[in-house]
């Protein structure tokens, strides 16, 4: 295979090494178990047709579209039926790939689209599971050909002469009992996480902007540009040509750490030396900082160290009149608005814009008070989120584990049913 220019993050380097075949388990190759199903569409022009799509990270098969047979561009189509296991020939070194549920039956894919049927010996439902180990995402990269990461085309035939450990059906059934429990209780939890949020989103709403009001707080309030009542400054980059700029005992924040919303560590630091050539700025702790570009564009975080910005943040420094909490939640909220009325998938905000908002004021008291009901629904969005990282964590040894014959069924039982238990759902 020629030399690739880039490789997905999913993928570790080198060639995809099998492990040590468990006892009771077999070393065959794909082949013998599996095999790609044909079943050519003939189009009919007034017919409508619903054709589907294999998203990333093993994210599902879902419709993309439905068309008339005259306005499908590519002739050469094909019947996809519920359990095929169906594989995007251009992205799954991406992990494209997925069951197809009872309602695409029916549907329609390209000849860019692999699709696997079962003789019996794999079930495509333990596939699917097998799908997000390394092992079976190396055999995918390295069954595709092409020089760039994007542009690269999966050989079926290729895929299918790999050796892969086959447990016997009855032990991949109880394994994807297992998984499937485990999914199931991820994605009840999930639903908790996006309500809990939506119950914090409609909260911020009520409280920042007056609407709901706690009890015993009855002064008017006010309403001021956002450069009334602070200082705001963006920071810069130093030379990366020089060594001795970096390293130092400065933390710096970049606009990707924005998204861990609390700045109480950095992945870099520059030196003052770094500082002092460069446009880079300090601000002092309790200071909200906004990202203004790209993929993290709106996003909003608050800080608990000093620290040197980017030139990709803009930093709000907040004066006596306003609570830096409460400033944080009202700027969150406005961003919101913000954002959602600029076009493009990676807004770029204008500063001048964000100064000029109008954020309503109460009084102090009644800041602490709004600030603290929301840092309280954060905290417990917080404790679901960790508790979602424990489950997938508990489902990743779950894996190596099972798809490795490390331990066996009985063992793992319990182990599962000890971690689901930490979830109070």
């Amino acid at each position: 295979m020629a030399k690739i220019n880039g490789m997905p993050t999913s993928i570790r380097a080198g060639i995809p090494k099998l492990p040590d075949t468990p006892v009771g388990w077999k070393r065959e190759k794909l082949n013998k178990h599996l095999f790609e199903i044909k079943r050519p569409v003939n189009l009919e022009p007034e017919k409508s047709y619903r054709l589907v799509t294999v998203k990333r990270s093993r994210g599902g098969v879902e419709e993309r579209s439905c068309l008339f047979g005259r306005e499908i561009k590519t002739p050469s189509q094909f019947l996809i039926e519920t359990g095929d296991f169906l594989i995007s020939k251009r992205q799954i070194v991406h992990g494209a790939c997925g069951i197809v549920p009872v309602d695409l039956a029916g549907s329609v894919v390209s000849n860019e689209y692999a699709v696997i049927g079962t003789k019996g010996g794999i079930d495509l439902s333990f596939l699917q599971y097998l799908s997000e180990s390394m092992y079976f995402q190396q055999t995918c990269f390295h069954s595709s050909i092409g020089v760039h990461v994007e542009k690269m085309i999966f050989n079926v035939n290729r895929w299918l002469n790999w050796d892969f450990n086959i447990p016997p059906i009855a032990e991949q059934t109880k394994i994807v009992e297992i998984l499937a429990a485990q999914d199931q209780a991820i994605e009840k939890l999930n639903k908790l996480i996006e309500n809990s949020k939506e119950q914090k989103k409609s909260l911020m709403q009520q409280l920042v902007t007056g609407k709901k009001r706690f009890s015993g707080f009855k002064t008017k309030w006010k309403k001021y540009k956002l450069s009334q009542l602070s200082i705001t400054f963006s920071g810069g980059t130093p030379s990366r040509n020089c060594r001795h700029y970096f390293g130092g005992g400065i933390p710096w924040v970049k606009s990707g750490e924005i998204n861990n919303r609390i700045i109480n560590s950095t992945k870099e630091s520059i030196s003052e030396s770094g500082l002092a050539n460069s446009s880079a700025k300090k601000v002092p702790a309790q200071s909200v900082l906004i990202a203004m570009y790209g993929a993290t564009a709106g996003k909003i975080a608050i800080t608990t160290i000093e620290a040197a910005i980017n030139q990709a943040i803009l930093a709000v420094i907040p004066n006596k009149n306003i609570n830096h909490l409460y400033l944080f939640y009202a700027l969150e909220l406005e961003l919101e608005k913000t954002v959602g009325l600029v076009q493009g998938g990676q807004p770029n905000l204008n500063a001048g814009i964000i100064k000029n908002a109008e954020i309503s004021v109460p009084e102090p008291a009644e800041q602490e008070a709004i600030a603290n009901c929301l840092i309280n629904a954060d905290a417990t969005i917080n404790n679901l989120n960790e508790q979602m990282n424990r489950l997938q964590l508990v489902k990743q040894a779950l894996m190596q584990q099972l798809f490795t014959g490390k331990h066996r069924i009985n063992k793992i039982e319990k182990l599962t049913d000890s971690e689901l238990a930490k979830v109070q759902l």
